[in-house]
């Protein structure tokens, strides 16, 4: 089975569903850890799973609203904020191209 026959319409409404409520998952553990230890780096897999189905700005707009969390629930020094915040930007978006290239309708491959 290849991969990209994951993302059939069929599977659309449910993938979306999963991603929000894994979106809202991580933020909630990372949220509840925040003094032990970031799970940010989980958000990866939420955007993995609406990069098959919907346009490149939305998911550069997912990707904004997960490396937001990830910031808002970090321990680290507010003075870098900016910089992290861009990298975790680059790094999810960078996810959705990914996932995206060879995809019909999406502009890419």
């Amino acid at each position: 089975m290849e991969l990209f026959s994951l993302y059939s319409r069929k599977n659309r409404t449910l993938f979306l569903i999963a991603a929000a409520l894994l979106i809202v998952l991580v933020a909630t553990i990372d949220w509840l850890t925040k003094p032990y230890i970031s799970i940010g780096f989980l958000y990866l897999f939420p955007i993995m799973l609406v990069a098959g189905f919907l346009p490149r700005w939305q998911i550069v707009a997912i990707a904004l609203v997960c490396a937001i969390l990830q910031e808002l629930f970090s321990e680290l020094p507010s003075s870098e904020a900016i910089t992290r915040l861009v990298m975790a930007s680059a790094g999810f978006v960078g996810t959705d191209h990914r996932f995206a290239q060879d995809r019909p309708g999406t502009g890419c491959g």
